[in-house]
């Protein structure tokens, strides 16, 4: 996942797409793109919020790290392609 630039340029996490691709040497591949809405809708954000930051929270505190849900949403968007801002 990645988002298109103001020049029309694709930014996504290269190396990622890179090493998925150099596992897969002689194979057939079909790429597809797909546009996703520019704000999110209440039920997702209700989702994001309400399960996926507090599940993570949990996760990071378990690994000896103490983040506050903001953070955590911090730390989430900095590590995300999806979430950037």
């Amino acid at each position: 996942m990645g988002r298109i630039g103001e020049n029309g340029e694709l930014n996504l996490h290269w190396d990622a797409l890179k090493e998925f691709l150099s596992s897969h040497k002689g194979k057939v591949a079909i790429v597809r793109v797909e546009l996703m809405a520019v704000e999110p809708t209440e039920r997702t954000r209700n989702y994001y919020f309400g399960y996926i930051v507090p599940e993570m929270q949990t996760a990071i505190m378990e690994a000896g790290e103490h983040k506050s849900k903001e953070e955590t949403d911090v730390f989430l968007r900095c590590s995300c392609p999806i979430c950037y801002e």
